[in-house]
């Protein structure tokens, strides 16, 4: 069962309903979607005419079939794939790179193949306009991170390429610059200058104090997946605002060393080597404090993670469990039981502002209680705030949307009450939750 397929529909319980086995038991490796169609890459088979790159169509979740398969000969370690042309990053010392043809998945052609220097394995690579940005492994002076022009796919042309002196990992793309995960701790991430295609410059680098296996890039921030003993899941930035000043914006201890991330929304779900819990699903809502929502139990170490339309792909060390699909919907996600929202402070500009009520409008199931409190003006800021209050002192609170409670003496003096800011308790539970639609103070 290289292919499982998990019904999340329940989040706090998910279940297998549908997998596939191709039978020739390498471990899963790396992994790419588009549409329908899901794209398989594994470790070296170790036979003649068994193969690391499957084609498998996944339209329909609880019956995958095979489309097609090639025969690599060594392990595929990432996988882009764009129209008619899968790009391989491959172990193979006689092609570290390969363009394959898979207009008809039942009859793979090869295009062409790139050796790169002293026969480093390649681990990374990605497409943007008709170029391809390979990484491999340090290449003890030469060169591990190349640019390849291939608008004729089979034959591939090296455009430039850099020495950046690290095992790399990872790679993403976007706008002027190269994004690289490496194995050198001090500097597990690494930004390229490639503007000039033919003459890529390292730009700087970021100190991760850990390896780092895994990358991904969005919303001008990098997204990695490293080795460390509490900084698992790491947020830097920013990407291309900034792309020489790189700051740790957030991070989270997830317990494990950790082999790939890919996010949507406000969500990231991490490869994980936790054999029990392969896959991590994090709350990215603040980016300055992650929380690990909840896990997955792959029953396997998982190597490379893809979110593509409502799934996740996961590939992952089981012989018979290759490749993963969890979902349909937003991976298993679960609510916070209770938590603050504090909005912003608010200028009345009266200096005798009286409040008269407040009121709210909610949906969701649970319940959203609020507190009080203002301040004097002191030269166009907030002076000293008041303690937060319900009706009647600082332990309770304004719990009638519709506004029959009374405002607390100290906020209807007409006195010092010309700033105001209200705070909201949320509580619910881990299926359900209130939701704030509005709310107003009269003053």
């Amino acid at each position: 069962k290289e292919l499982i397929v998990v019904d999340i529909t329940n989040k706090a319980s998910p279940s297998e309903v549908g997998s596939y086995n191709s039978d020739e038991g390498a471990n899963g490796f790396s992994i790419f979607t588009v549409g329908s169609t899901a794209y398989l890459g594994t470790t070296n088979n170790n036979g003649s005419g068994d193969h690391e790159f499957y084609v498998l169509d996944v339209s329909t979740p609880t019956s995958i079939s095979l489309l097609g398969s090639f025969d690599v000969q060594q392990v595929v370690r990432d996988i882009y794939v764009s129209g008619n042309y899968a790009y391989l990053a491959t172990g193979n010392n006689s092609k570290e790179f390969i363009i394959l043809n898979i207009t008809n998945p039942g009859s793979i052609i090869e295009e062409d193949v790139y050796n790169t220097p002293s026969n480093n394995d390649a681990f990374g690579i990605t497409y943007s306009n008709n170029q391809v940005f390979l990484v491999t492994n340090n290449n003890g002076g030469g060169h591990d991170f190349f640019v390849f022009n291939v608008s004729v796919p089979n034959s591939i042309s090296l455009t430039g390429s850099i020495n950046l002196n690290s095992n790399n990992r990872s790679v993403a793309v976007s706008g002027n610059n190269a994004f690289v995960a490496t194995e050198t701790n001090s500097q597990g991430l690494k930004v390229v200058d490639i503007s000039v295609p033919a003459s890529p410059v390292q730009l700087s680098t970021y100190n991760t104090n850990s390896d780092v296996n895994g990358l991904y890039f969005a919303n001008d921030q990098i997204y990695l997946a490293a080795e460390h003993n509490s900084l698992e899941l790491q947020i830097v930035g920013p990407g291309l605002s900034v792309p020489s000043f790189i700051t740790l914006l957030g991070s989270a201890d997830l317990g494990a060393d950790n082999r790939d991330v890919s996010v949507s929304s406000s969500l990231a779900y991490v490869a994980s080597l936790d054999f029990f819990d392969g896959l991590k699903v994090v709350d990215l809502e603040q980016i300055s404090n992650p929380v690990e929502l909840t896990t997955f139990d792959t029953n396997s170490d998982c190597s490379a993670s893809n979110f593509y339309n409502s799934y996740v792909y996961m590939a992952c060390e089981d012989n018979s469990q290759e490749l993963k699909i969890i979902g349909p919907g937003i991976v298993p996600f679960v609510y916070v039981s209770q938590g603050w929202f504090t909005s912003a402070s608010y200028d009345t500009t009266n200096a005798n502002s009286v409040l008269n009520k407040i009121s709210w409008s909610q949906s969701g199931t649970g319940t959203i209680k609020f507190q009080i409190r203002t301040a004097p003006d002191a030269s166009g800021s907030p002076g000293s705030w008041t303690d937060w209050l319900g009706p009647t002192n600082n332990n309770d609170y304004y719990t009638d949307f519709g506004g029959a409670d009374i405002i607390n003496p100290t906020h209807r003096d007409g006195s010092a009450d010309q700033w105001i800011q209200s705070r909201g308790f949320f509580s619910g539970n881990s299926s359900n939750t209130p939701i704030l639609e509005d709310i107003t103070i009269n003053y």
